[in-house]
């Protein structure tokens, strides 16, 4: 797949971020909202249609997702597809914070327990809770076409947008006014409140549950089996149904950018057993963007010995692919000129707590020299250099995919 394929896909993810995919309008509005983003982007342009969720999750039920995927079939090729998973939701605080937890866990897949191979908790959770979701089955989304679509289209809407939490809608316009200049970042009480959160930051903190297995069981009694099919269930049917290899590309951005090589590898892990591809179909490949790491050396070792043509990109000048490997979270303070100096001793406090950690990215990421530093705010420069940089970089040109855009609310 063309990396700015895979990136468009990973971008058109954000759309709907203000929704509870729980609620079947919001579903179903999100639908029609990536058939016409399938429609309309110039990389993926009438290419690929919708044939699984988006599914997501959200701990408490009522409020903002903390994890979403969808997946994609290439137009007139069956054995072709894209699973797809966000990034952060801007608007979820607890998404936020869940990025933080960042003690490791074991990866339990492939007879790997014993190697050291560790992931953070943070790609473990999200790892558990992408198992689970579940799509409905219903036939490949399409942009609605008739009069009678459309005005049942708006209609789906419109209930939906009366389910948008206020805190959403409040979290554009801060994110707005921020890239416009009017409000302001104190970037450094912002990483001395991620080093303090890393140190006491725990499950029952963010979900309100008392540890992770009663976050999982709440995943389970929210995704059960009568609300259609898991990623793995709609995998094997999909396979079963061709007789030629298939193709999947497994996408994302930013935490989907850390997700991504570790839900590539637990298929890795399990393919030849009945979970998914007893046969051994599928020709995986894995496409991560402006990711953190995902785990450890172990992880690393693991991952590159399943896949060796896998493809990274990290933007040298973006913050966010700099976690958490402890040399690079020491070069934050120079990303931006002298706008990050003030970070010195905090990054260098956070890389001496990380390096007992071990993390390293999966992957070495494809070569990109440093751009020179444009002109701009400190808000600025952070949201240009994780999303639209990327796009810029990558040679996509449609402007309804920068980061201002993606988020915004839709209608």
């Amino acid at each position: 797949m063309d990396p700015a394929e895979a990136l468009t896909l990973a971008a058109i993810s954000y759309r709907g971020c203000e929704f509870n995919l729980s609620n079947p309008d919001a579903r179903s509005a999100m639908r029609d909202e990536i058939a016409r983003c399938l429609q309309t982007f110039s990389k993926v342009e009438g290419q690929w249609e919708l044939v699984w969720g988006p599914a997501g999750y959200c701990s408490t039920g009522n409020g903002l997702d903390d994890s979403a995927m969808y997946v994609v079939r290439r137009i007139g090729d069956p054995s072709n597809l894209a699973i797809v998973i966000r990034g952060t939701n801007f608007f979820s605080i607890r998404d936020w914070q869940s990025n933080l937890l960042i003690d490791p866990k074991p990866w339990a897949y492939g007879g790997a327990v014993e190697d050291k191979v560790r992931i953070s908790h943070s790609v473990w959770l999200g790892l558990n809770i992408l198992q689970t979701l579940r799509s409905e089955i219903l036939p490949p989304a399409t942009v609605p076409a008739t009069p009678g679509e459309k005005a049942q289209s708006a209609a789906t809407l419109t209930r939906a947008q009366a389910t948008i939490k206020p805190v959403a809608r409040a979290g554009y316009a801060f994110l707005k006014g921020m890239l416009d200049g009017h409000s302001s970042l104190d970037i450094k009480e912002v990483f001395s409140y991620i080093t303090e959160q890393i140190v006491k930051l725990k499950v029952p903190h963010l979900f309100g549950k008392d540890s992770d297995s009663a976050l999982l069981d709440d995943v389970n009694a929210a995704h059960s089996s009568g609300s259609g099919e898991t990623l793995s269930e709609f995998l094997k049917r999909t396979l079963t149904a061709l007789a030629k290899p298939v193709n999947i590309s497994v996408i994302g951005h930013s935490k989907g950018g850390a997700l991504a090589p570790a839900l590539s590898l637990w298929l890795a892990d399990t393919q030849g057993t009945d979970q998914w591809d007893p046969q051994s179909k599928a020709i995986l490949q894995s496409y991560s963007f402006a990711g953190p790491t995902p785990g450890n050396a172990g992880f690393a070792r693991r991952f590159i010995s399943k896949f060796p043509n896998a493809y990274r990109l990290a933007n040298p000048r973006d913050i966010v692919s700099h976690a958490w490997d402890p040399a690079e979270v020491r070069q934050i303070p120079g990303l931006y000129d002298a706008q990050l100096e003030i970070l010195t001793i905090p990054a260098q406090a956070l890389a001496i707590l990380l390096e007992g950690l071990g993390y390293q990215h999966e992957v070495g990421a494809v070569l990109w020299d440093r751009d020179p530093l444009t002109t701009g705010s400190l808000p600025e420069h952070i949201a240009f250099n994780h999303l639209d940089a990327y796009l810029a970089k990558l040679g996509i040109p449609d402007p309804g995919l920068k980061i201002l855009e993606v988020f915004k609310p839709i209608g």
